[in-house]
């Protein structure tokens, strides 16, 4: 029997969002038997984890596009981890937050 392409979307979406969960869901509970109260509980933590995520997921496309491209000069790459460290200084530093960031 042939799956429809729906079916396909949905199965995908859900087993690219299952390993971080199970991540998540691990730290969770290791953190809690060493005593860490705080992981996954303030804002500030979650914050910081997409803030970190951003950054390294702009990292891997400006470099995936060079690749993609056939083309190894990286210095589009540095451009666009250059714009995002900018980008986040400043809406971090005036407390813009998360869609001015994504605008720059």
């Amino acid at each position: 029997m042939k799956k429809t392409l729906a079916a396909d979307i949905i199965k995908r979406f859900f087993m690219t969002i299952l390993f971080p969960l199970v991540v998540y869901i691990v730290m969770y509970i290791l953190a809690r038997r060493n005593g860490v109260s705080y992981f996954g509980l303030t804002k500030d933590m979650w914050r910081s984890v997409l803030v970190n995520t951003s950054s390294t997921a702009i990292a891997a496309l400006a470099i995936w596009l060079q690749v993609k491209n056939k083309r190894f000069d990286f210095s589009g790459g540095a451009v666009m981890v250059l714009t995002s460290i900018v980008a986040g200084n400043l809406c971090i530093n005036n407390g813009w937050g998360a869609v001015p960031y994504f605008i720059l």
